[in-house]
Order: C-alpha cells, then structure tokens, then sequence
C-alpha cells in the first residue's frame, strides 16, 4: 500500500476537486498558490510535483518516517477522488466547519507581521491573514478588509468570491469576522444623496468569548506584532463594530422569516455626517437593512435674527450678521453696521455689594442696547440693635442671661455693656446682669462699634419675678402620625424664675415631654396646656389619618387546586396607614377570601380577589384547577 502526506494547504485542492473544479498548485519558495485552470489534473502529474512534498515507498508495509509540516494529512490512495472525499468527509464530521475555521487560525498564533505577505508561517497582513485562513477551507474572500467587509456584495461574487452574510455584532458566532475603521472622507454633498457604504480597515475572526485571532500591524516580535489573540471591545472599542458570517454558505443560522428590528438614522447637518436607518433580525442576527454614512449637506440653517459680533458704544461702530445656527458660520453679504450709540439706555440700579456699618453699597446697572456698565457707590449700612427686651425685672441676688440680641448691621458687634449703678446690678463683657443686694433702678448701657448705643432699665426688688404672660407660641399646629415637633414658649418677663409645665389632653393623640416635645402618636386631636406660675396657653394639636399611598404583597395571578388554600401576604405603604384593608371576592362560589386575606379555592373556575385599603386598590386573578 502506497502512503502519502500531503501538506494541509493541498485541502484546497480537495475542496476545488470535490466541487468539481480542477485546479493548479504550485510551490514558490515554499509557498502554496492555487487556482482554477482548464485542463483536468490526472494522478501522475500530481505525483510528478515535488512541491507538493509527496514522497512514496514501493513497499506497502512500511511506514514512511520523514517528519512533515503541521496541518500535514496521511491518506492512502485508493483513487483520487475517493480518498479525497473521504478526508473531507472525515473533517466536516468531526468538527463544525465554523470551529475548525477557528482552531485552524489559533494555529499561527505568535507568526510574524509582514506588508503583503501571503504565508500564515513567514508573515503576512490583516486582510491576507483572513484571505488564508477562509481559502484554507475552500472559501475565495478579497484580500482587503475593506472589500471582505461587504459580504453579499453583487460586486465580489460576481468576481467568484464567496457570498457572505452581514449579521448584528450581538450575534456573534465563533468563525465570523469582525471588522472596525476606514470611514471614508465627508466632503459636502447634495442633500437627499443616499450616501456610502461604511468601510473596514481591520478585521479579526471571532473565536468566542469576546476574543479575535488577527494580526497586529506592528514590525515588533510577538506578542506585540504578528498574528495575537485580544479581547476585540478592548482592542477596538464598542462603536462602529461590524460582523461577517462566511461559513454559513447554506445559511442553517438564519431565520426563513425575520423578526425585523430597525434602528433610526441621524440626519446630516452642515458641519456632521449622517447615517441611514439600520434593520436586522432579533432572532438570527441578519443584517435586513445595512446602515450607510450620509455626507454633511454643506448646506447651511440660517438663522432668521441677526447676532451682534461686535456691539456698538458712543466712540464706535458696531457690527452685525446672520449666522448658522448649526455651526455658527456668517452668512456671506450678511454683516451690517450698528451705529454709534448717542445715549445709554440703562436698566435698574442693582447692588452687586451690601453695605456694612464701615463701608458703603456698591450698585452697578447696565446698558440694554450696548451692554456698557456703570457703578456708583451707596451708602453705609445704618446701625441697628434690636433685643428680646425692652426692660429687665430681677430679684435681689438674681443672675440673668436671657437678654439677647436678635439683629444688628452688617459688620456691627457689640463694644461694651455698662451699667449706671453698680449697687444695683452688674453686667459682664457677655451680657449676664446679676442683680445686687440693693432694691431700685438703674440703666444698662449697650455701645456697639459703630458707636450706635441702646437703654434699657433693669428693675431690682425683694420679690420673685413671675410670669405673666406666655408668648412664641401658635394655637394651632398640624402633626403627621410619628412625627415630633418642639415648643418654644417665652415668658413675659423674659427673667422670669418660674418653671414652665406642660401636660397634654389626649396622651393616645399626642404626648408632651417636660421640654416641650410633642410626639404625635395616632389620628385626633388633643390640647397641650403650657403653664408658668399662673399664665397659661393652650395648644391645639391635630393628627390627621394617614392615607394609604400603596399597596403590595399581593400577587396579580394566583392558580390553586380545588380546596388548597393561600394567604396574601399584603403591606400598606406608609407602614403606619390609618385606613383598613379590605378583601372581596368576584365569584365566592370559586374562591372565598376572608378578612385576613386567606383565599380558599373551592370550585373550578376563576375569581378576582380586590384588596383595597382608603382609595387604593390592587387585584389578584385567581384560577382553581
């Protein structure tokens, strides 16, 4: 029996003989080049081809031991076509033709990049690595990415390339072609052109998992250059992908009919390129409808009002034109002069700085026609001192620190706090008066730094300082369920040395703490007492229901067998709501639901189930089997 090795790239051959094409192989610096010829290839001739690295052993009991190239196949020959046939028949058997496009390609990993190189061992380019591999397997694909990209391209298979098939880059399969790049030039045409198809300068075959086999433009050593394996987002980004299927040549992948998805275009302007609408199938991936790049008009969108480019003042001209309101550009012969203004038309004085007790209000206001802006100075702020007091009432020995000081002028603080006699009362540099042993009067003295000075008279006598009045407070305040609020009553006199108490009508409506911290705690209303020796104020508190916003927990469709039973499991939002839930039933004689929310299945059939809870409501369709 005669053996023989033949080189994986005489596969070729095997794929053109058994399609019924002859063809030609030939080595140059061995290298294999192949092409359909006209005269039929017989045995001997084959045999006579040294490039082919066919050796042969007379004796067919002996092995022949020469070590040959990877990819390189053994096979006896029975007849040409027979044996070839039944390689062939072999290799589609044990893998799928898109897998063994891949394992084929992840053989050359780490072989150099080389211009224009046609071998997958010396070095060769981006388009020619692709043209390789596919050829391998008997596909004819254009050595451009720019041409590979177009796929079922009239142009190409009428030149006998393979027909691809564009396909969606989410549907991906491993044995497509990804390519990215190479946008043609947009130079302004006619609007309404329908534009160009977008073309390729990369392309990497898909080997799953978000990976490319592909060579890397780069005369560096591997892994920088040559032929590499990378995560193709990574390496080119998500935008602008496009894919290619090649190996589908029946077409098993795609749909018979199409669930068609379309994607909108975008219109070009004077300045930016435009696309067309794109559609493709959401089951099978096919591109239905390829999008394609539409030229920047080059015609511009005038705006209807001139712009000011430069505004006029009283010493010079001004000038305006008509732009486009895409890009800006001046319209040509659109620039007329602004004349020269002969008087300002301001606007309303406006302070653009407040004024302080030591320096004055600057104001600013404005040309409406120009844009020119004078300023002016104001005046000083005015002192003023405004105190929770108008008189202080103490006991003999008392000491006070409730006099406060609610507003003065910007920049103004307090310089001294003087008292007129000091067997009366004291005041320290912090406003505490502490009252001496002595009954009578005298006067406080407050001097601020501006120089402004406030009275007021602090009485001292041998009894305690009542209240006699509560103030700072309201009749009335409205509380949500669970919330809180602080009452801030002010004795009158403010030195007042009685306590104030509070105590609440209703401690289920709302309760009061001994600081004047109200709680609310369910809907009503309840009457909180503030009292101060014998001054008192009463306080309306009142807690209104609380609304149910939402309900949830409850399932919209719910099957049951005949007597099971289910429990819904229903919250109401806010959590604390007021209003109660209720539960109804459609049909009772199916299912029955009890105020619990407990559904029992009775019958075959169907029911609703409505929970509502205020004005809210939520339904669950209940089917008995």
């Amino acid at each position: 029996m005669k053996k023989r090795y033949l080189s994986f790239l005489s596969f070729v051959l095997i794929g053109s003989l058994l399609t019924g094409e002859a063809a030609c192989v030939r080595a140059v610096e061995d290298e294999f080049l192949y092409g359909p010829v006209e005269d039929e290839i017989i045995l001997e001739e084959m045999a006579d081809m040294s490039e082919l690295y066919m050796e042969t052993e007379e004796d067919e009991s002996e092995t022949f031991e020469e070590e040959h190239l990877p990819g390189e196949i053994a096979v006896e020959e029975v007849s040409v076509m027979e044996t070839l046939a039944e390689l062939v028949a072999v290799d589609i058997q044990e893998k799928p033709l898109n897998e063994a496009i891949v394992d084929y390609a992840l053989q050359f990993v780490g072989k150099p990049y080389k211009p224009n190189g046609n071998s997958l061992i010396e070095g060769t380019d981006v388009g020619g690595f692709i043209q390789l591999v596919f050829g391998n397997f008997g596909m004819k694909l254009p050595r451009s990415p720019a041409d590979q990209c177009k796929g079922p391209s009239d142009e190409l298979i009428a030149q006998g390339y393979t027909q691809g098939i564009k396909i969606n880059p989410r549907f991906c399969q491993p044995g497509d072609i990804i390519f990215n790049g190479g946008y043609p030039l947009l130079e302004p045409i006619n609007e309404g052109d329908s534009g160009v198809e977008l073309s390729a300068a990369f392309a990497g075959i898909y080997i799953g998992n978000g990976e490319i086999v592909y060579v890397a433009a780069n005369y560096g050593p591997y892994p920088s250059g040559g032929i590499k394996v990378s995560d193709y987002e990574q390496l080119l980004g998500s935008s602008g992908i496009r894919c290619v299927r090649y190996w589908d040549i029946g077409k098993s992948t795609i749909c018979t009919e199409h669930a068609v998805v379309t994607k909108p275009g975008k219109k070009p302007t004077c300045i930016s390129a435009g696309t067309t609408a794109r559609s493709y199938c959401n089951v099978c991936g096919m591109v239905i409808s390829d999008e394609r790049m539409l030229f920047k008009t080059g015609n511009h969108i005038w705006n209807t009002e001139y712009t000011v480019d430069q505004p006029a003042t009283m010493t010079e001209t001004g000038v305006k034109s008509i732009h486009c309101r895409v890009c800006n550009m001046v319209k040509v012969d659109s620039e007329e002069e602004i004349p020269k203004i002969v008087s300002h038309k301001f606007g309303k004085w406006k302070i653009i700085q407040e004024p302080t007790v030591d320096s004055a209000s600057v104001e600013m206001r404005k040309c409406q026609d120009c844009g020119f802006e004078e300023t002016r100075t104001g005046e000083v702020a005015t002192p003023i001192l405004r105190l929770n007091a108008d008189k202080i009432v103490l006991k003999v020995k008392q000491k006070s620190s409730a006099l406060k000081i609610l507003e003065m002028a910007k920049g103004d603080k307090v310089a001294s706090w003087r008292s007129s006699n000091e067997n009366i009362f004291k005041v320290s540099s912090k406003g505490t008066i502490t009252a001496g042993k002595k009954t009578g009067k005298a006067t406080l003295t407050i001097t601020l730094k501006s120089g402004f000075k406030k009275k007021i008279t602090v009485y001292v006598r041998k009894d305690d300082v009542e209240t006699t009045k509560l103030t700072g407070l309201k009749k009335k305040y409205t509380l949500k369920k669970g919330s809180r609020m602080t009452l801030q009553p002010v004795c009158y006199p403010i030195t007042s040395q009685e306590k104030i108490t509070y105590t609440s009508s209703d401690k289920a409506v709302a309760t009061v703490s001994s600081k004047g911290v109200v709680r609310a705690k369910k809907a009503g209303t309840a009457k909180i007492t503030v009292k101060s020796g014998t001054a008192k104020y009463t306080v309306t508190i009142a807690v209104p229901k609380t609304k149910t916003t939402k309900i949830t927990g409850v399932k919209t469709k719910l099957s049951l067998k005949k007597g099971k039973s289910y429990r819904l499991k229903t919250k109401l939002y806010p959590s604390n709501s007021d209003e109660a839930i209720t539960y109804t039933s459609s049909n009772k004689k199916v299912a029955e639901v009890d105020k619990n929310g407990k559904i029992k299945a009775l019958k075959r059939g169907k029911s609703t189930i409505t929970v509502k809870s205020g004005k809210v409501t939520v339904k669950c369709r209940v089917t008995v089997k």
